[in-house]
C-alpha cells in the first residue's frame, strides 16, 4: 500500500511538473513570438530610419553649399556698408565745405537740392 500511495504522489507531482512545463512552454513560444513581431518592426523602423538618414545628409549637403554663398554674402554686405559709411562722411564734409561757399556768395539753393541728414 504504502507503494503505491509513493507513486500515487509521485504521478501527481510529476503532474505538475509536466503541467508546470507546458505552462512554461506556452510562455515561452509566446513570448518568441513577441520577439519575433519586435524584430520585424525593428526592421521596418530601420529601413525609415535609413531613408531619414538618407534624406538628412542631403539636407546637410545643401545647408552646406548655403552656408558658403550666405558667407561670401555677408562678407559682400560689410564691404558695402563700409563703403557707405565713407561715402556718407565725405557727403557730410563736402555739404559743410557748399554751405559754407553758399553763404559766403548768398546764394540759396532750393530745398530739393539740399541734402538731407
Amino acid at each position: 500500500m504504502k507503494k503505491d500511495d509513493d507513486l500515487k504522489q509521485i504521478k501527481e507531482l510529476l503532474e505538475i511538473v509536466a503541467h508546470k512545463v507546458d505552462m512554461m512552454e506556452i510562455s515561452r513560444t509566446g513570448q518568441s513570438a513577441s520577439l519575433h513581431l519586435m524584430k520585424d518592426q525593428q526592421s521596418v523602423m530601420n529601413a525609415k530610419l535609413d531613408a531619414i538618414r538618407k534624406d538628412l545628409d542631403e539636407v546637410k549637403e545643401t545647408l552646406q553649399n548655403h552656408t558658403g554663398s550666405l558667407m561670401n554674402i555677408e562678407a559682400t554686405l560689410e564691404g558695402y556698408a563700409d563703403a557707405y559709411k565713407v561715402n556718407k562722411g565725405n557727403i557730410e564734409r563736402l555739404d559743410e565745405r557748399l554751405s559754407e561757399v553758399e553763404d559766403h556768395l548768398e546764394i540759396h539753393p532750393s530745398d530739393q537740392l539740399a541734402i538731407q541728414r
